[in-house]
């Protein structure tokens, strides 16, 4: 029965040009009705994106070719009727021109076909088999890194999955691209690179090897078998990066990999991924176990899956000796100063944050600052938070790396059963053998703003805030592009306090008028506490408004001045470095 049940798939890109795949599937069905789903969602982008209004012109016909009956019975989902128990042909197109790394995109020179995007399921049946055979246009290489399926003649290739989950989070991607081999403990790793940088892959490796074997000594073990694949897009512009089961995928700048600042990003970016190989991909919160592609799947823990996660991509350069500590205190540094930037810190907790990613995260507006936290930026700081404060309760001897390692021993010993709600915690308080329940009712569960030298004087270190006495701050944030024009208007700050809003396009300070240019010159020509005159256009119309801009916070990261032995040691315990280079 279980050949019976396996999903045939094949995949070819006949109008390349046109953005479209062609798909047909063939399988068993029993008699009656069956219902098929393309999903709404994939895994790590917590959004609806609604992937069936992409699929065109289905066709469903029996093994005799007879037109078989179907309907679409909602947006993602048609009913198909089959008279007798039978093999069943679906075939589909799929159209895809979004270049982003969590949706399809092809065009006359690559394909990149992220399989929730491109593939049916049967309803209630996601653990059937799957065997994917994918043609290349001619020319074309081919990568994915699920296991190779049945032996089919090139450049024809076929892939192998053992149910729907491990097919969604396995993306093909096709096109004219290098292949860099390397070896990282043990295990082959790939990277399938689509572009030019200006800085050559070769130089990549030992980095690469460096994260990986960092993140293996953190958890004890690598969970991947046979091999791994980093499929790498090099584009004018932009980076983001999406985690799977046994691959990711990166986008990055291709002339932002020379200076070094920017290079660190790169390589905070793999480790980032890579990380989920354990955090998310295996260790995953309950309601991710199975994943329902049909709708959104709430949690209150995406804080541990992306905040963590985020915390560990930068330590894990420290540790591994790409990055030095003032490199990481630096970035540290900046990811406070964005945080202190974000009023809506004091409304959403990071519990909160995480459920709600479906409608806030990835549907940002206006008003999103002032009203709503990031799990992955607050959660980051948080875990930092959290990584301290269990060094120095226990004299260095615990720390976040228990908690984690004790994560995956739990997974493995569970046979990979899901964690539960608040198991961080639980963990947490164990291993430094008292309560942290304040510690999760305040930065967790609550909004209260982190008191960073709370955690940060044990190591031997200071947060200072001082407000500039000669660089104002409306308190706003400006759009792209050549108009004067408030993207956000900060909630508390000098431009909300003086009734301006978001969309508002300023064109005088003072009676001059100012350009995208000359605008920031024009206001810091002024000090903090000068009443300034704005003339601006809101809904077409021309106003004014006084605005009376504040001093602009600066914030630094400083070493104590005389640190005792006890702060010393955390800090190297931490840093893996001597408190005197901080």
């Amino acid at each position: 029965m279980g050949e019976r049940r396996t999903m045939r798939y094949q995949v070819s890109l006949r109008e390349p040009e046109k953005h479209f795949a062609e798909a047909s599937l063939e399988t068993f069905l029993k008699a009656g009705e069956t219902t098929l789903v393309m999903p709404v969602w994939t895994p790590g982008s917590y959004k609806v994106r609604d992937f069936a209004k992409h699929v065109r012109e289905i066709t469903v016909h029996d093994s005799d070719g007879q037109s078989l009956p179907f309907k679409k019975i909602r947006k993602n989902a048609w009913t198909l009727q089959v008279p007798a128990d039978s093999v069943v042909h679906i075939s589909y197109r799929v159209y895809g021109f979004e270049f982003s790394v969590r949706t399809n995109h092809i065009d006359d020179g690559h394909a990149f076909l992220n399989c929730p995007n491109t593939f049916l399921y049967v309803e209630g049946e996601q653990d059937r088999d799957y065997d994917i055979s994918v043609t290349p246009p001619e020319g074309w290489d081919l990568e994915c890194a699920l296991p190779p399926g049945s032996e089919v003649q090139a450049p024809t290739r076929s892939f192998h999955a053992n149910n729907y989950d491990v097919l969604a989070d396995s993306p093909f991607f096709l096109g004219s691209f290098t292949r860099h081999n390397f070896d990282a403990g043990g295990i082959p790793h790939e990277i399938v690179l689509y572009g030019e940088g200006n800085r050559d892959a070769s130089e990549w490796i030992e980095p690469f090897q460096k994260i990986i074997k960092a993140e293996v000594d953190l958890f004890g073990d690598n969970p991947v078998k046979d091999r791994y694949v980093f499929i790498v897009y090099l584009l004018a512009t932009g980076a983001g990066g999406l985690e799977h089961r046994d691959s990711s995928v990166i986008q990055f700048a291709a002339n932002n990999l020379r200076k070094q600042k920017d290079w660190n990003r790169f390589l905070s970016l793999i480790a980032h991924e890579y990380f989920h190989l354990w955090n998310g991909k295996r260790i995953r919160p309950e309601n991710f176990e199975p994943f329902d592609f049909d709708k959104e799947v709430y949690t209150r823990s995406l804080w541990v899956v992306e905040g963590i996660t985020a915390y560990y991509d930068e330590v894990i350069l420290r540790h591994a000796g790409l990055i030095s500590d003032k490199d990481y205190l630096a970035l540290t540094l900046d990811h406070i100063k964005r945080l202190k930037k974000n009023p809506g810190r004091f409304h959403d907790s990071l519990e909160d944050a995480s459920y709600d990613a479906w409608i806030k995260l990835y549907q940002r507006d206006e008003h999103t600052i002032n009203t709503s936290t990031s799990y992955y930026e607050k959660g980051q700081q948080v875990a930092l938070c959290l990584d301290l404060k269990m060094r120095a309760m226990t004299g260095g001897k615990v720390s976040l790396n228990d908690v984690v390692r004790s994560l995956w021993q739990e997974h493995k010993a569970s046979d990979g059963a899901p964690y539960a709600e608040g198991r961080i915690e639980k963990i947490a308080s164990d291993l430094v053998g008292e309560s942290l329940d304040d510690f999760f009712n305040d930065y967790v569960r609550g909004t209260i703003d982190i008191d960073w030298n709370l955690f940060l004087e044990p190591f031997g270190l200071k947060f200072v805030a001082r407000e500039s006495g000669s660089k104002p701050d409306l308190g706003a944030f400006l759009k792209g592009g050549s108009k004067v024009v408030f993207e956000s208007v900060l909630e508390g700050g000098a431009a909300s306090e003086a009734g301006f809003s978001a969309r508002d396009e300023i064109v005088a300070v003072n009676g001059q008028k100012v350009t995208k240019d000359n605008f920031e010159d024009r206001i810091r020509d002024n000090k903090p506490g000068d009443v300034l005159s704005l003339h601006f256009f809101r809904n077409g119309l021309l106003r004014e408004l006084p605005i009376t801009p504040r001093g602009t916070i600066e914030y630094t990261l400083i070493g104590v001045a005389e640190p005792t032995d006890e702060q010393k040691a955390l800090y190297e315990g931490w840093l893996r470095s001597p408190w005197g280079n901080a």
